[in-house]
């Protein structure tokens, strides 16, 4: 019996043992498509006294819809991470291998001062995760900084003609 219950438990050891999840491989580059972002304001904090630029709120949720062109998977739309209520001017950006970085220089109509954008998340073929930070500068608002969660996923093809995009 004792020979048996080794037996066994040597062959056990030999046997394949369950396959741990693999990772799924890190493009070299975002996909092209048609992308929807979700963005969650995960704090706002006034930076001085007065009236805020922008009236954001804790929790408050936004999606947006944009086509990344073939052309534009180095430096896509800015409207995929802020949205398409910003015109936006890259400071810098890089988005390969898995990573997202970028820094934006941002305007919207009505306001009156920019709004200095930064992105860091990750990518895979499927979507990507993130978080962004804006501080708002204006001569006529109090500054404020607001920081997001972005989720992204790649739903598809752009449509004919491409999506509408905004921001640069």
């Amino acid at each position: 019996m004792r020979m048996h219950l080794f037996a066994i438990a040597a062959l056990s050891a030999c046997s394949p043992a369950a396959e741990a999840p693999r990772e799924e491989a890190v493009p070299a580059a975002l996909g092209a498509g048609l992308w929807k972002t979700g963005a969650e304001v995960s704090a706002v904090r006034a930076l001085e006294q007065g009236t805020p630029l922008i009236a954001a709120t804790k929790g408050e949720k936004s999606e947006s819809e944009t086509c990344v062109a073939a052309a534009e998977i180095a430096r896509p739309p800015a409207s995929l991470f802020v949205g398409d209520a910003y015109k936006c001017t890259y400071q810098n950006v890089y988005v390969r291998n898995g990573r997202i970085n970028a820094a934006l220089t941002c305007s919207r109509e009505g306001l009156d001062g920019t709004v200095a954008i930064t992105v860091e998340g990750r990518f895979t073929a499927a979507g990507f995760t993130g978080t962004s930070s804006a501080n708002s500068y204006s001569a006529a608002a109090a500054d404020m900084r607001i920081d997001t969660a972005l989720t992204g996923t790649r739903t598809g093809d752009c449509p004919a003609g491409g999506a509408p995009k905004k921001g640069a």
